[in-house]
């Protein structure tokens, strides 16, 4: 949408690329043992153009979970069936339901 806007050689705009292919690969509904070896590469090439592109900031520890994905799919299979989207998302409508109730007493009770 906006990557004809970009200029051509933008490191920043190969950073971004990059983390989308890190992104697709991992995402992906069905993994090969090529796929892994594939997001492996993809994980050190985005990790070092980071930190060439922006070296005043460190990594967060969820940049660094990116180096798992690789064996984490040779593993356990897709990464898509293991995420907690969908839980962290329930969770959050529980913990603002019981900030705004105000109600510590049973809270179990209270929430259901």
């Amino acid at each position: 949408m906006i990557g004809s806007k970009i200029t051509v050689g933008n490191s920043k705009w190969e950073v971004l690329l990059l983390l989308l292919d890190v992104h697709d690969i991992a995402m992906c509904p069905v993994f090969s043992m090529a796929y892994t070896i594939i997001l492996d590469d993809s994980v050190e090439a985005f990790s070092e153009s980071f930190s060439k592109e922006f070296p005043n900031n460190s990594f967060k520890p969820k940049m660094h979970y990116l180096t798992h994905y690789g064996s984490h799919g040779r593993n356990y299979g897709p990464l898509i069936n293991y995420w907690s989207f969908r839980f962290e998302a329930k969770h959050h409508y529980f913990k603002d339901a019981a900030n705004r109730l105000k109600c510590r007493r049973n809270i179990l009770k209270t929430l259901i």
